[in-house]
């Protein structure tokens, strides 16, 4: 009895957990997990009720790959003590990349709120806001991590970037004149400011901050950006000086050779842009964004057969990306008038290596499943698997419509053709396939009224000539 007594007050020797928490990390600086794991087990039964070995049991548990066993780990040294900084960062951390923001915030929050000069928390908190969505507390985050900042100006430009990106143009408009008022002479910070204040839609602003940098050195980027800005200032003939100077300054950069030809494009200068284009298609051979704009051009020429021939090409010179194919799916979709365009085995390859490339696309699905009618089975299943992804995809619903209505399945077929037209009430095909299933339904009413639909938006397009033209262009402007 007196035997069992001593071994279970050494049990609670506070000075041999101890010692099992400092073998811990020990094991842990020296990157081994396991044994650095067993030796907090081993301080977690002497001392129960320690936040610390319970926080790093936590952390062990994440270099381990045991996220579920970390976040436990972290809320049970919460449990024991709330304000635990370590515990509610690293569990915060743990949050925010499971995309749970609220909780996120929270935690970090919390963290910041104990310890104040430290930057991790308030950065990821910010991220969680960001997230939320409050634009009051994603300044004032932002407000407290400028007062920590390293005098590094990458520093500013990194926390301006996020910001400005996702549309809380006040904070990194705050974030960058703070970087302007420690280097006031620095070209680069110029250029991060004018970009921000583009975005936020303050042209003018953009361009007084803009124009006098160059004064400091010829700079590509600067000039890119002038030309975005005299384009929404009207100012066409600036628009391209400021595109062409930005390629002769650094005539390997794509976005550049890709701008100045957009520019002439939306302005109908057909001739100069197919050769802006092919200019830079013969300097860059690999790069995507010039071979599509020279198809757009042809697009704007009615010119198809070199359109497809122009995406073919970008799809040769850069299989690995997913633009050319995104590109070669609308096509199919704006010319599905022009089947000859598309004949042989060719798009249907094309559309099986989009849908390798991204399984997780809506539009991918169909359009694999559109280039495969004749394989019904398999046809059907990817396009119910599209309209699971996307359920707002029309296309996915005219098709599925179709299958159904071959099929003898009327009630399915006239719900997808509805669907489609509700979706896009331009879509002709849809209209017309709708007034079918009516008919044969024997719906007469519903016939004649969607026939109706059908034939006016008929003469609608055949007036609008320049549908085609702007539904490319619109295209071909997400590629800037």
């Amino acid at each position: 009895m007196i035997l069992a007594l001593l071994l279970l007050l050494a049990q609670r020797d506070p000075r041999a957990a101890e010692s099992h928490f400092r073998r811990g990390i020990e094991h842990a600086q020296k990157g081994e997990h396991r044994q650095a794991r067993d030796a907090y087990l081993e301080a977690l039964k002497l001392a129960p009720g320690s936040a610390a070995v319970l926080n790093n049991l936590g952390v062990t548990a994440l270099e381990l790959g045991q996220e579920r066993e970390a976040g436990d780990y972290f809320r049970q040294a919460l449990a024991l003590d709330a304000d635990n900084p370590d515990a509610a960062l690293n569990l915060g951390l743990m949050e925010l990349k499971g995309k749970r923001f609220a909780e996120a915030a929270r935690l970090l929050a919390k963290t910041a709120e104990r310890r104040p000069h430290a930057l991790v928390p308030l950065q990821g908190w910010l991220e969680a806001e960001m997230a939320l969505g409050g634009a009051a507390r994603v300044k004032q985050i932002a407000g407290r991590i400028l007062q920590l900042a390293p005098r590094e100006p990458r520093f500013y430009f990194q926390l301006a970037s996020p910001l400005a990106d996702r549309g809380f143009h006040e904070a990194a408009l705050m974030v960058l004149e703070g970087a302007r008022t420690q280097w006031p002479e620095s070209a680069d910070v110029a250029s991060n400011l004018a970009v921000a204040h583009f975005l936020a839609g303050r042209v003018e602003q953009a361009r007084q901050v803009a124009e006098p940098a160059l004064q400091q050195g010829q700079r590509a980027d600067l000039h890119h950006l002038l030309g975005d800005i005299y384009e929404k200032l009207g100012l066409y003939e600036k628009a391209v000086t400021a595109f062409q100077t930005a390629v002769r300054l650094d005539p390997d950069r794509e976005e550049y050779h890709f701008a100045l030809g957009y520019e002439m494009l939306i302005h109908h200068n057909f001739e100069l842009a197919e050769q802006a284009f092919l200019r830079a298609t013969s300097r860059l051979p690999r790069a995507v964004k010039p071979r599509l704009g020279a198809a757009a051009v042809y697009f704007a020429q009615a010119r198809y057969s070199d359109a497809i021939d122009a995406i073919r090409g970008a799809l040769q010179a850069a299989p690995e990306s997913a633009l050319g194919y995104q590109f070669l799916g609308r096509a199919f979709q704006l010319l599905s008038d022009q089947e000859e365009l598309f004949a042989g085995e060719w798009a249907p390859k094309a559309f099986e290596e989009f849908l390798r490339l991204k399984p997780e696309d809506a539009f991918a699905s169909y359009l694999y499943a559109a280039s495969r009618r004749g394989n019904r089975t398999d046809s059907m299943r990817m396009l119910e698997r599209a309209v699971v992804l996307d359920p707002t995809l029309a296309e996915a619903h005219l098709e599925l419509g179709k299958i159904h209505f071959d099929a003898e399945r009327d009630r399915e077929a006239i719900a997808s053709f509805e669907r489609a037209v509700e979706l896009r009430p331009h879509l002709m095909a849809a209209h017309y396939r709708l007034y079918r299933a009516y008919l044969k339904a024997g719906d007469s009413d519903r016939a004649r009224a969607a026939l109706e639909v059908f034939v006016r938006r008929q003469q609608e397009q055949k007036e609008d000539t320049s549908r085609r033209r702007r539904e490319i262009l619109q295209l071909l402007y997400t590629l800037r």
